[in-house]
């Protein structure tokens, strides 16, 4: 059989034999048994079911996660002349057809669709009448509660291979599975008889390297000296915004999902035709992307896990020559991830108050369904502070029943004629798309169109035959002088559905459980930074490939150029010492001591109480958790050969001088105060339910922001910041008193 294979491999793939572990899974699969394939970024794992499902009979229904993923795939597939489609929201219904036609007539070989897809009743009665011979699900990792890119409509594919009958085939594949994914994997596809295969993590051409940046400034030379060096390479960094300043600063193509669609394709095919091209990119970047010679993948900023790490790492070298992964590390990046996991995971009185707002919305507007942005209701909402919390404390409500989010597709705008029919038509005649459309519209429509018709994009381009994309640009083309557009929301609309529930019952355990699966990957991200013996080996011992005594010879560690581990490591002492505070008194990690407070401590390294009260953010209200840090330092400096010093230097920018200054506001924008900013909120709470009104018509959240940003002394200097003014005065006595108060227990 295998002879036969590699006929195929070359007949369809050009490819003279197998990469490593390709071989036996690509046996296994053809030979029709269920099977989990574990098989890093870069192996070639696409291949691995692709082959089998264009020798078998029938064709091979892929369960895939992103419509640019699916694109690409099928784009690939297509170019060497196999017959495969996909089915997307993006698509128009008559291309929709042209792929159900493929289907129907037996030369299509591999049908791609989201899991969502799953969810169309006549989809899934056109699948159960023309049943599949092999499901496929590819980046299977999002079946597992416990995988890093957990996907809800991804746990209820095992319900669906199960309606569709034991007799079909199901095959599971992903880069980044540890063990524990790996059952999970299996128990939710309801096979327990599946076969596990686990290869290629090792990857000896891949040379793996950490390099330590004290702040950005550092980073940026870093990354300067690196790109001295001509060759292919990827860098990720993390936000928008830094890819837009390296883009900026060292002339390098740029890639996030904030571009235009044409301008995304056009930074792709400058990347894959570009002899020699550097890319900065989000994590967007790199699903699809098929060039081998990549030499160098660099992370700006570290992942939050080692799975996205080593996924986008593996990138590099696909083509079997040796190629470098390289993470520029700053102990600073956790912080980033931390107030992100947070965030993601808002305090129970925020999931509490966002319910409240909603139905207050509701009730005011007299309506169930309600139309604001995330930033509008991030506004309303009391101690919320930022959009993302809108959005995951929603999560939390719509998975209790309590409210439905509709999608951005499913919203609706009104379309208007403004000339009659007859003009219209005869002005566009129906060859070109703004003729089509028009046509189209009036046919399907008629006279209902000059009273103004409700309708969603995906309804326009159902009845004319256009994609979504075509139908945007005709009616941008008309709108103004033939007709009257007004666009859709676009944000995601709420729908109340129990409104009459005042306090609901919320089991948020679910949601602490997420919170504390992400502290651990970033735990693990960040031992990987102080790893020792070998980099590779400690990642492929993550992913539950046995290594034995296996070195890869080409890490900085294996080649001892690592740099020696600074203050990073007694940071994360310290913060453990924090969280396991926290924890057991049950309170939120920043009432104990803030972010920038730990790296203060880990900085000075204080051993005595008195020095360690010199330190920002350490006063009257928090020196009571302060023996354990302080125990948890002395050890430190015992283990590192440092001196134990009764009386440790003062932070040079916190000089005690003779005289207490009077304390003066900031003219300047500083870094707001976790700690303040919640003192702040509790203190509106309070007065908010003296008043028995809601906590925003005390002061809005940007208010208190800048409140705890700038840190007024006097109500003339607070009535200057945004959203204060001199209307609420009245109101300001009891939040400038806190401040003082602040101020004096941190003015060292």
């Amino acid at each position: 059989m295998m002879e036969e294979i590699r006929k195929k491999l070359n007949e369809h793939f050009g490819f003279q034999d197998f990469l490593n572990g390709q071989a036996e899974v690509v046996e296994r699969v053809t030979s029709g048994k269920d099977i989990c394939v574990i098989m890093p970024t870069g192996a070639g794992k696409s291949l691995c079911y692709q082959l089998p499902a264009l020798i078998r009979p029938g064709y091979s229904l892929v369960l895939s996660p992103l419509i640019s993923l699916m694109k690409d795939q099928v784009d690939a597939l297509r170019k060497k002349g196999i017959v495969a489609g996909c089915i997307n929201s993006s698509m128009s219904m008559s291309d929709k057809r042209v792929v159900m036609d493929q289907l129907t007539q037996g030369s299509l070989k591999l049908l791609y669709v989201a899991p969502e897809r799953l969810r169309v009743e006549r989809f899934r009665e056109y699948l159960r009448t023309n049943p599949p011979q092999m499901v496929i699900i590819d980046e299977a990792h999002c079946i597992s509660q416990w995988g890093h890119d957990f996907r809800p409509d991804y746990t209820k594919i095992g319900e669906f291979v199960e309606w569709l009958g034991s007799d079909v085939q199901v095959c599971a594949f992903t880069a980044t599975a540890t063990p524990r994914v790996r059952q999970d994997i299996i128990n939710v596809l309801g096979r327990p008889e599946t076969e596990l295969f686990v290869t290629g993590f090792k990857r000896p051409g891949l040379s793996f390297k950490v390099i330590e940046c004290k702040g950005n400034g550092a980073r940026k030379s870093a990354l300067g000296r690196l790109l001295k060096d001509h060759k292919p390479t990827i860098i990720y960094a993390s936000t928008r915004k830094n890819v837009d300043e390296l883009v900026s600063e060292f002339d390098l193509l740029g890639y996030h999902a904030g571009l235009s669609d044409q301008a995304r394709h056009e930074v792709q095919d400058a990347f894959m035709n570009s002899e020699c091209p550097v890319i900065v990119a989000t994590n967007a970047f790199g699903m699809g992307i098929d060039r081998a010679d990549v030499r160098r993948v660099i992370h700006y900023n570290i992942p939050g896990s080692l799975e996205a790490y080593y996924q986008e790492a593996g990138r590099a070298g696909r083509d079997g020559d040796p190629a470098e992964c390289i993470l520029l590390h700053n102990w600073g990046d956790r912080f980033i991830h931390e107030f992100l996991i947070e965030l993601n995971h808002p305090p129970e009185q925020v999931v509490m108050n966002t319910w409240s707002t909603l139905r207050m919305i509701a009730k005011e507007e007299d309506s169930m369904q309600i139309q604001h942005t995330q930033t509008e209701l991030a506004d309303l909402i009391p101690d919320c502070k930022a959009d993302s919390q809108v959005s995951s404390a929603m999560n939390v409500l719509e998975k209790h029943g309590l409210l439905e989010r509709g999608y951005r597709s499913d919203n609706r705008g009104t379309i208007k004629s403004l000339q009659p029919e007859s003009v219209l038509k005869q002005s566009f005649p129906a060859n070109t798309q703004r003729g089509i459309f028009i046509h189209r519209i009036f046919d399907f429509h008629g006279s209902t169109l000059t009273h103004g018709l409700s309708c969603s994009w995906h309804d326009l381009s159902e009845c004319c035959g256009l994609n979504i994309d075509q139908v945007k640009r005709v009616v941008n083309s008309l709108k103004g002088a033939q007709f009257e557009w007004v666009p859709p929301f676009r944000g995601r609309s709420v729908n109340l559905l129990r409104a009459d529930v005042v306090t609901p019952q919320i089991d948020f355990s679910e949601m602490r459980f997420h919170e504390d699966l992400e502290r651990s990957r970033l735990d693990d991200m960040f031992a990987y930074t102080t790893a020792r013996g070998c980099r590779q080996a400690f990642l492929i011992g993550y992913f539950g490939q046995r290594a034995s005594d296996w070195k890869c010879g080409t890490c900085d560690l294996c080649t001892n150029t690592a740099p020696a581990v600074g203050n990073g490591n007694l940071l994360a002492e310290l913060r453990k010492i924090r969280d396991g505070i926290a924890t057991k008194r049950k309170i939120q990690h920043y009432m104990v001591l803030s972010n920038k407070t730990l790296e203060g401590l880990a900085l000075i390294k204080p051993t005595t109480k008195q020095a360690a009260l010199r330190v920002n953010g350490v006063g009257a209200k928090n020196q009571w958790y302060l023996p354990e840090f302080l125990e948890a330092i002395k050890q430190w400096k015992k283990r590192n050969g440092d001196v134990l010093d009764d009386a440790p230097p003062r932070a040079k920018a916190k000089a005690k001088p003779k005289a207490e200054p009077k304390p003066k506001a900031n003219t300047k924008s500083e870094p707001m105060d976790d700690a303040l900013y919640e003192h702040l909120c509790k203190i509106r709470r309070d007065i908010a339910k003296e008043q028995n009104c809601p906590a925003f018509r005390i002061f809005p959240n940007v208010a208190i922001e800048q409140l705890a940003r700038h840190k007024p002394a006097t109500e003339a200097e607070a009535a200057k910041l945004k959203g204060i003014g001199s209307q609420r005065a009245a109101v300001l006595s009891p939040f400038l008193e806190a401040i003082r108060e602040w101020r004096r227990d941190t003015f060292w």
